[in-house]
């Protein structure tokens, strides 16, 4: 399992529900979602950019297929960029490791 970071933004192609009832609706749906994932702990943190229809989130160590299942709830009002993490640490130790390996070959 791995933990994601993503960029995600409002669909302004689709336009809002002319009735208003149905827009309150479908924003406490969303932050329905939002709460459940958060307290299940697919996604560990959600945050939006000031004056943007857009945001990021991070989620929990979680599968591809977890993720899509978590993403797809918000398809197509909302549109994902997702980028797979390791731990920085990780990263550092393989840099080591190649590093090692092409000094070793010299």
């Amino acid at each position: 399992m791995t933990v994601y970071f993503g960029l995600y933004k409002v669909n302004t192609a689709i336009p809002p529900s002319p009735n208003p009832n149905d827009a309150v609706k479908q924003f406490e749906g969303f932050l329905a979602a939002i709460k459940m994932q958060k307290q299940s702990g697919d996604i560990k943190e959600a945050h939006a950019f000031v004056g943007t229809n857009g945001g990021y989130f991070i989620t929990g160590d979680i599968t591809p297929e977890k993720l899509d299942e978590t993403l797809s709830i918000f398809f197509p009002w909302v549109t994902f960029e997702t980028y797979q993490t390791t731990p920085l640490e990780k990263s550092i130790q393989n840099a080591i490791g190649a590093a090692k390996l092409r000094a070793s070959m010299m």
